[in-house]
């Protein structure tokens, strides 16, 4: 399962831009991707401008059309994604700090929660010109400010869009009542759990007091949700925070084998290699393609 943060989306679209550490666009079509599967580490945002686009979204399946926004948070997933022809879309990756620097706290987690049940927001007809607007000074401010001013003058348009779309969604959806099962429910506490932790821990028993279960049930939860068993899930995430800080911090090689957990330096090179093919340094030494 390939991991969707902001590097990888500069890196692998380059027609997008990349605004900050914080912020990727990008205007344009998208092609069908039948074989892959997705996990967003990262907030994700697309207003369909025209055509249709069909997913599977946290093993449900879902469609968007031209008027339609698809909103979803870090640890969803996604796959089997199919796009028609005349499909074309303004996309945002960003970071969640970014994203709710200026929305309230309490709207920002209830639209959060209610997304993750239902990442389709059908736009009224005034919201869908506001978006419009929005997606066209984009494009427009993209090309006509100076250079020097160009990122924070989109990233201030970006923050007015994101807010205006979570008031929206605040206002019209989150008095909805969204009813999962439990072990919907308990498979997505996992996730996010797993997700918020700076340094996860290893021991799948952690997760399970944490989620008030046994590791036996929490196991079968997760098989029967995903496919994967929650140590699978657990070392995909280690190894997803392994490579940002080999790849994308100055600590040492060491010092990162001690934050992720591991207490043996030579069984973290070898499990380094055998995930990714290649020893911490390697990685490290790897040049940045763009």
């Amino acid at each position: 399962m390939r991991i969707i943060d902001i590097d990888t989306v500069t890196r692998e679209n380059p027609q997008g831009t990349r605004y900050s550490g914080d912020l990727f666009l990008y205007h344009g079509t998208w092609h069908d991707e039948d074989g892959y599967s997705f996990r967003l580490d990262t907030l994700y945002i697309c207003f369909v401008e025209k055509g249709e686009h069909s997913f599977v979204f946290n093993s449900e399946k879902y469609s968007v059309k031209a008027g339609d926004l698809l909103i979803c948070h870090p640890n969803d997933f996604f796959s089997e994604l199919k796009f028609s022809k005349d499909y074309f879309g303004l996309t945002i990756y960003t970071e969640l700090d970014f994203a709710a620097r200026d929305i309230d706290t309490t709207v920002f987690q209830k639209c959060l929660s209610n997304l993750r049940y239902n990442p389709v927001v059908h736009l009224s007809e005034n919201m869908n010109t506001l978006m419009g607007k929005y997606s066209e000074l984009l494009r427009t401010r993209k090309t006509s400010c100076p250079e020097t001013g160009i990122s924070l003058t989109i990233e201030k348009i970006c923050q007015a869009m994101i807010s205006d779309i979570f008031n929206y969604v605040y206002e019209n959806r989150t008095q909805t009542v969204v009813t999962q099962s439990r072990p919907s429910i308990i498979f997505n506490d996992f996730i996010d759990l797993l997700g918020s932790m700076r340094r996860k821990e290893l021991d799948m028993e952690y997760y399970a007091r944490k989620l008030s279960i046994t590791p036996k049930y929490l196991s079968y939860i997760c098989k029967s949700q995903s496919g994967k068993t929650a140590p699978e899930w657990i070392r995909e995430y280690v190894m997803n925070d392994a490579r940002r800080y080999i790849v994308g911090s100055d600590y040492s090689i060491k010092e990162i084998a001690s934050h992720l957990g591991f207490s043996n330096f030579s069984f973290f090179c070898k499990t380094i290699k055998r995930y990714f093919g290649m020893t911490p340094l390697e990685m490290r030494n790897q040049p940045f393609r763009s």
